[in-house]
């Protein structure tokens, strides 16, 4: 386990990422004004949790590119905050698009802004 941690630590980062782009701007404010949404349409999340996840999802994915590692690590490690606070004060996990329609279509969103 610790091997495989250090070999990920120690790889190379990319030489010469593609530059951030008008797409990768599109992708984070969809994902921020998703989040936003979300936080508005349904009542059992708290707005300003809700919107400041967002916020941290949104520049990780605008940072995905040069710095890849460093944004699913915020990205997961936000989420990650979010359920033990969730937990810690015996609320319900958030879980976001409930059923699974919603969830494909979420998918759907950004798979026209390919990598």
């Amino acid at each position: 386990m610790w091997s495989a941690a250090r070999s990920l630590w120690a790889e190379a980062a990319v030489t010469n990422p593609p530059p951030e782009g008008r797409r990768d701007q599109v992708l984070a404010a969809i994902v921020f004004v998703a989040a936003a949404v979300e936080a508005i349409a349904r009542p059992d999340l708290s707005r300003p949790v809700a919107l400041g996840l967002g916020g941290v999802l949104a520049v990780a994915t605008l940072v995905r590119r040069t710095r890849a590692l460093a944004a699913v690590a915020v990205a997961f490690g936000a989420l990650l905050v979010v359920d033990l606070a969730a937990a810690a004060v015996n609320a319900e996990p958030v879980v976001l698009h409930g059923d699974g329609r919603a969830g494909l279509g979420a998918l759907a969103v950004p798979v026209g802004f390919g990598a």
